[in-house]
């Protein structure tokens, strides 16, 4: 009986101060979680375990979210000089060359393209990767894939490839089948004739991408929501770029999938969704040069572009 005693003391001492060490996250969280179980939980316990999410709802404007690898996205006063699909580990991205005026940034998009989709591992494919490079070489393959008559010659092969295979490839030839790239790529190849045979050289390798100088970087949109974004510094060997990346959602966003998982919980509550969109913003800056000399910019553009894909593609 003693013993039941001094542990119903223990339990309640322990009890009673434990949650003066919770703050305020904690608490926030502990809420939620109260809210998930009697709004989402205990209804299908009495159902005979008919959860709200056993049957997730459908993402709204999933067409528009898969139209924009094809299509990109539009920002106002900014014009799209060139646009394209990229393969980047097991999803493909949209990469758009914006410029405006002298200033000029990069754009990658991977939106959900299934209801079933959660953000997991969009980072760490392009981490390590020289996202342009496996861009422009994969334009030049597919331009290899084309008619030879889109250069102007005769040729008695149907594809490019097989001159090239079957080393008729001229200097003259090479360089006009560059010249069909977007001009960001043709500075990525060089043309050689070495033993009196044209080669066509890239100057940058797909893994040539190193990152540092990481920092959180919180923005506040006009809506009074916060964007939480991760900055950080991308370079390889001729180029160097202040990095700002986030999945982006209706009712806000940030480069941790964890923050999505709540909001698309508390969406599912309501019986909707939160579809997202992974976005990646590389400007270019000074070679090794520091990622603070552009951050009102790329602030800036974080908006701009947080406001657009709201607005265009997932909805207010």
């Amino acid at each position: 009986m003693k013993t039941l005693k001094s542990n119903f003391k223990l339990s309640f001492k322990v009890s009673k101060f434990y949650p003066k060490k919770l703050n305020l996250q904690q608490l926030i969280l502990l809420v939620f979680l109260l809210v998930l179980i009697v709004v989402g939980i205990l209804p299908g316990y009495w159902q005979g375990g008919q959860w709200s999410w056993s049957d997730l709802a459908k993402v709204e404007n999933q067409k528009a979210l898969n139209q924009i690898k094809k299509d990109g996205l539009e920002i106002p006063g900014w014009k799209i000089e060139d646009q394209g699909e990229v393969q980047l580990g097991d999803k493909k991205w949209s990469l758009q060359k914006m410029v405006q005026n002298e200033q000029k940034f990069t754009l990658l998009l991977a939106p959900q393209t299934y209801y079933l989709d959660s953000p997991s591992v969009e980072w760490t494919d392009i981490k390590h990767t020289n996202v342009d490079a496996i861009y422009c070489n994969s334009r030049l393959y597919d331009l290899m894939d084309a008619n030879p008559e889109i250069l102007g010659i005769k040729s008695e092969f149907s594809k490019i490839k097989e001159i090239i295979k079957n080393q008729q490839l001229s200097m003259t030839t090479a360089e006009n089948l560059l010249a069909q790239l977007p001009r960001h790529c043709q500075g990525k190849f060089t043309v050689q004739e070495r033993n009196q045979k044209v080669e066509i050289f890239g100057n940058q390798s797909i893994k040539d991408w190193q990152t540092d100088s990481y920092q959180k970087l919180t923005i506040s949109l006009e809506s009074g929501k916060k964007l939480e974004t991760l900055f950080f510094r991308g370079r390889n060997k001729q180029e160097t770029f202040a990095v700002i990346q986030w999945y982006n959602w209706n009712s806000g966003g940030s480069f941790a999938p964890r923050k999505w998982f709540f909001a698309d919980l508390w969406a599912q509550l309501q019986k909707r969704r939160a579809p997202w969109v992974a976005v990646s913003v590389r400007i270019p800056i000074k070679v090794l040069g520091k990622i603070e000399t552009v951050k009102p910019l790329a602030e800036s553009i974080v908006k701009e572009v947080q406001t657009a894909i709201t607005e265009k593609i997932i909805g207010k």
